[in-house]
């Protein structure tokens, strides 16, 4: 048996991961899970690459829901007027 073993072991390819990104792990309850699954199968990814795809698109509108927020904060605040780029960087992004 130890033979059949060793010979089975030196069959064996062992392949790297494919990547070396770094890997999030979450729960999501049953429902999230059948929602994210069927949102899978229609835009034929696997479920993994489905979660990773909306939690994108869910980055991509917080950032345009935050910039159009400072942009009405800037609106507001200039009364309209422009101001220039170093003076926006120095008021609005640090």
């Amino acid at each position: 048996m130890q033979k059949e073993l060793t010979n089975w072991h030196r069959s064996v390819t062992l392949l790297p991961m494919p990547t070396n990104k770094p890997r999030i792990n979450i729960t999501v309850s049953e429902q999230m899970y059948k929602d994210i699954a069927d949102y899978a199968e229609r835009t034929q990814e696997s479920v993994a690459s489905a979660a990773k795809t909306l939690l994108m698109e869910a980055m991509k509108y917080d950032e345009d829901f935050n910039m159009s927020k400072l942009a009405e904060q800037m609106i507001a605040e200039e009364n309209g007027n422009f101001i220039g780029v170093e003076d926006f960087k120095s008021k609005y992004l640090n």
